[in-house]
């Protein structure tokens, strides 16, 4: 058996415990949960060999450069570049644009946060995603990514986000906007704008969806 997925959480206010609960539930693997906010890094050095890292979100912002925030990319950016497989999300999407060199800056709209669900494009084939693939998932931000850092491709947009996906040219790296790994409680607690049923639903299921193609390419490494 592979070594855990490290679950990295960067919540600076409401740990994504619930989040975490539904990823070991669901896939049924071996996961493990890291808090850099509030206990450093110490958990994730006691784990060196982890088989994956999927980086969540955080209400703080990447041009902080807080404490934890520069551990934490001095971290990831090894693990990276070595061929970790990992996964980012919301934060974790932008975080890594900053570490290699993107741009990362407040969305352009009246209407800020960006909330509810939104559905973005696979733009072209790229590990195990092929162009024309719709997903659809929860979707909280005040930022967003301008521009790629170099060797980064754009794996999928949408009308409301250029980069809704990203992926590296040649490392198993994988980074979305949106949040495939939310539970009922992260969905109720973070997100305002009502959403319906069938779209609570769909964005559920294209979560695992993602992440599932996520665990594939941590698999195969």
């Amino acid at each position: 058996m592979k070594s855990p997925v490290a679950i990295i959480d960067c919540a600076t206010v409401t740990q994504a415990i619930s989040c975490f609960n539904k990823l070991t539930h669901y896939f049924e693997r071996p996961f493990s949960y890291h808090h850099p906010v509030q206990y450093g890094m110490s958990s994730l050095f006691e784990i060196p060999e982890n088989s994956g890292l999927i980086i969540l979100g955080s209400l703080s912002d990447v041009h902080e450069k807080l404490a934890w925030q520069v551990e934490l990319a001095e971290f990831l950016k090894e693990k990276i570049s070595s061929g970790t497989p990992t996964l980012g999300i919301c934060f974790g999407h932008q975080l890594v644009q900053d570490i290699f060199g993107g741009s990362v800056d407040l969305i352009d709209a009246i209407e800020r946060p960006h909330q509810g669900t939104r559905q973005f494009t696979i733009n072209q084939d790229h590990f195990n995603f092929k162009a024309g693939e719709n997903f659809e998932l929860f979707v909280t931000h005040n930022y967003e990514v301008k521009n790629l850092a170099p060797d980064f491709i754009s794996l999928a947009q949408s009308k409301q986000c250029q980069f809704d996906a990203i992926a590296h040219k040649d490392l198993p790296f994988l980074s979305v906007q949106g949040h495939p790994e939310a539970s009922k409680q992260f969905v109720s607690g973070h997100i305002s704008k009502e959403i319906s049923d069938d779209k609570f639903k769909k964005a559920t299921l294209d979560g695992h969806r993602f992440i599932e193609r996520f665990l594939e390419i941590v698999d195969k490494a």
